[in-house]
């Protein structure tokens, strides 16, 4: 597939459905109000560059970690998973094997978005993406997206493929915790002989200090139980020793370089909604804050560190 063609169906999806949350949580709000929503997401999603852990519960925060986050960690997620196809799914892909995907700490299921790509890519039908997160809104933002995204590519002879994969992976699920996870899927972490091979990975998202030990503990069930479950964790340089200490133990740590990220340049809608989303607020309201909302949205960032272990040593 067309790199360019899937950053626009994705571009586009994202705009759209921002438009439409910022309208359906502006109801009922005066101007005054709405401003401070806005600076307060931007004061919370300022933290992940720095130690602490933004409000994920608040329904503004979720909207506008979307618009400027999102388009990354679908970047990064897709990096990965494009080199494991090449490095350790092949066999499982010949063979048409299920290829379990548990991402913790979900966030808008931006590894759900990179899969699919992912998976068509290398023409994998067999694949499902659930989802842990404690967080509402952000899970509730990530399903918006993915039916908007349908929406989008229906229309995209370019995007069929991408299309039949998206209704392969309906049965993905989303769930609180880890433990309501296993409540469903007792057998996940033993062995079952009635199930066909799978390929377990796990994908874990920006660590804090606040929730290290029960993804530690996550791990771990998972070592003990599955061995050899390739993972990877992406985060700022600012947290990479917390996730050092979470990941600890596999053999392969690395950065990921800019240049390495298959989607580059800028996503145009979603940067003009931001910046028509000034034109709606009174002048100069948001203050030094606007810095925020003027800056072009793209596909990478500044260097992040990645850390990323295929197996364990």
């Amino acid at each position: 597939m067309n790199n360019q063609i899937i950053a626009n169906a994705l571009d586009k999806t994202i705009a759209t459905v921002a438009e439409q949350e910022f309208s359906r949580l502006c109801r009922g709000l005066n101007g005054i109000q709405v401003v401070e929503q806005v600076a307060k997401a931007q004061d919370e999603l300022e933290k992940l560059q720095g130690r602490g852990s933004p409000d994920y519960n608040n329904e503004w925060v979720a909207l506008f970690y979307i618009t400027w986050y999102q388009p990354r960690q679908i970047n990064v997620a897709l990096a990965i998973l494009r080199q494991l196809y090449e490095d350790t799914l092949r066999k499982e892909m010949e063979d048409n094997y299920p290829v379990e995907i548990i991402d913790v700490g979900c966030g808008a299921l931006s590894v759900r978005f990179a899969t699919a790509i992912a998976a068509t890519e290398h023409l994998h039908d067999v694949i499902s993406v659930d989802g842990i997160d404690p967080s509402q809104p952000m899970k509730r933002i990530g399903e918006t997206l993915w039916s908007e995204f349908r929406a989008i590519i229906d229309g995209q002879p370019d995007l069929s493929d991408l299309l039949e994969t998206w209704y392969f992976m309906g049965t993905c699920e989303l769930f609180d915790s880890f433990d309501s996870y296993l409540s469903a899927y007792p057998e996940t972490l033993g062995y079952n002989p009635n199930r066909y091979p799978t390929f377990l990975l796990l994908t874990i998202h920006t660590v804090y200090d606040s929730n290290r030990l029960e993804i530690q503990e996550t791990l771990q069930n998972f070592r003990t139980y599955r061995h050899d479950c390739p993972t990877f964790v992406a985060c700022y340089p600012s947290k990479s020793d917390i996730a050092e200490s979470v990941i600890g133990g596999y053999d392969s740590h690395q950065r990921l370089e800019t240049r390495d990220l298959p989607l580059q340049g800028v996503l145009p809608k979603t940067t003009e909604w931001r910046e028509h989303l000034l034109d709606r607020l009174p002048e100069g309201s948001l203050g030094s804050k606007e810095y925020y909302l003027r800056g072009k949205v793209r596909w990478t960032a500044p260097p992040r560190t990645l850390i990323y272990g295929k197996e364990r040593s």
